[in-house]
């Protein structure tokens, strides 16, 4: 079976998302190949990434306050009859 299955693979028997670092050990894989690799995953529809951090309720931000912490990004298997849009529609608005 090739890594790039291997990847596809994962996520079908995850029960939710999983962080790239952990998916990365698990399947010993650099993190920027993997990152790819998901990536692909992503461009055809079957992966994605979730939508964990948090909006700051001071300044409306997610990226760039200081009181917003930076969590490891995480994908997901994109079920039979999803969408492929992040659970959280401002993840849409980052810059």
């Amino acid at each position: 079976m090739s890594a790039l299955r291997d990847v596809l693979t994962a996520f079908e028997q995850s029960s939710g998302p999983i962080s790239l670092q952990r998916l990365a050990q698990q399947l010993d894989i650099s993190p920027p190949v993997l990152e790819d690799m998901i990536h692909f995953w992503v461009r055809k529809g079957k992966v994605r990434e979730t939508g964990d951090a948090e909006t700051c309720n001071t300044c409306g931000s997610v990226r760039g306050c200081p009181f917003v912490m930076n969590l490891p990004r995480r994908f997901e298997l994109v079920r039979d009859g999803e969408t492929t849009a992040p659970h959280c529609h401002h993840l849409l608005n980052q810059g």
